[in-house]
């Protein structure tokens, strides 16, 4: 960590776009945790409000210190009044989308969404605007090297929507930063959290495996816990000039999905899934899936995914542990306690 003092969030402002999604709702908790007593939180619906009250419940949080306003993205005037005075401002919100015909809405609305914020937050001379982006917002490294936060996305070609969606948000807030709006941005891998198990998100995928997944495809990639996503955005937002203008890749471990697969069912203490779907195999269901998608079906699992889970898609997550002061935890550890409320909240259930 370098010499510049860590900011004070606890006595400030702070403002959260996007906090009943995954990464939102833990990072509204995280704040909380850590003292803040000025949280705003600017909502699109009330609809998915239970979701954040969800995660708040686990930590055994009240969200009687939450201000909660609903308002549109899109508007900067709309929400411009509740960023006056913040000294830190998440980006968390967006929509997220895997069929063909929606993919092109989720693109225009989250760079829409991403600039009225990153204009917001300019025209009101807020504080670091912290980002939420996502490694697939980077190109690809060098034959056998891992992705870090020096490989620039390249070319549009072959890329996803939601790839395509991240990489021009980013641009959005870099623009911002160009015209004087303090910034840092973070890249995180798969995301394992929970909260919402019937969700499109990971944690539907403990539900999945907990009811006899049988499949299990070869590819493997970085995964990081929503918990440890959260406490990296407040380092994010507290910490000096090494941080201001840079991005960081938040990449706790490399797992198989076999791995992967296997430790998220020792946590609900079920069998694994038996069978390895090869990379050839997924690929011909991800051509099906294609046409289907064309065709104005919706199979249960899409295009895009099916490509995604064949690959071998390796992260370096080491350099904001190299110049902040975040560690990450244990994520055998993080993996075996989201088992245990998957299993409390299903016991719950019955």
């Amino acid at each position: 960590m370098g010499k510049e003092t860590r900011r004070e969030i606890k006595t400030g402002k702070t403002v959260v776009f996007g906090a009943t999604g995954l990464v939102g709702s833990h990072l509204t908790a995280q704040l909380l945790l850590e003292g803040c007593q000025d949280v705003v939180l600017p909502l699109r619906s009330r609809k998915h409000l239970p979701r954040l009250e969800k995660v708040l419940q686990y930590h055994g949080i009240s969200p009687r210190p939450l201000q909660i306003i609903e308002t549109s993205y899109y508007t900067p005037k709309t929400f411009l009044p509740f960023l006056e005075g913040a000294t830190a401002v998440f980006h968390c919100a967006g929509i997220l989308s895997d069929r063909s015909g929606a993919t092109q809405r989720m693109v225009a609305e989250n760079v829409a969404i991403t600039r009225a914020i990153a204009s917001a937050c300019l025209q009101a001379q807020t504080g670091r605007l912290v980002h939420v982006s996502s490694v697939a917002a980077l190109g690809s490294s060098d034959l056998g090297k891992p992705v870090d936060e020096t490989c620039d996305f390249q070319s549009l070609s072959g890329r996803s929507a939601y790839s395509v969606s991240k990489f021009y948000s980013e641009n959005e807030v870099w623009r911002a930063h160009a015209n004087g709006l303090d910034v840092s941005i973070a890249n995180p891998s798969v995301i394992l959290g929970y909260g919402d198990w019937h969700t499109r998100n990971t944690p539907r995928l403990f539900r999945m495996i907990y009811q006899g997944l049988p499949f299990v495809p070869e590819g493997e990639s970085g995964y990081v816990s929503a918990d440890d996503v959260a406490r990296a955005l407040i380092v994010l937002a507290t910490e000096g000039e090494q941080v201001s203008g840079q991005r960081f890749i938040l990449s706790n471990e490399q797992l198989s999905y076999r791995a992967l697969f296997n430790d998220i069912a020792a946590s609900l203490h079920v069998s694994p899934p038996r069978w390895m779907v090869k990379g050839g195999t997924l690929r011909g269901a991800a051509r099906i899936a294609g046409i289907l998608e064309r065709m104005g079906l919706h199979p249960a699992i899409s295009r895009e995914l099916l490509e995604t889970t064949s690959q071998h898609l390796v992260y370096d997550g080491r350099r904001i542990t190299e110049q902040t002061s975040f560690r990450y935890s244990v994520l055998k550890e993080d993996i075996a306690r989201m088992g245990q409320q998957f299993l409390a909240d299903f016991k719950a259930f019955r």
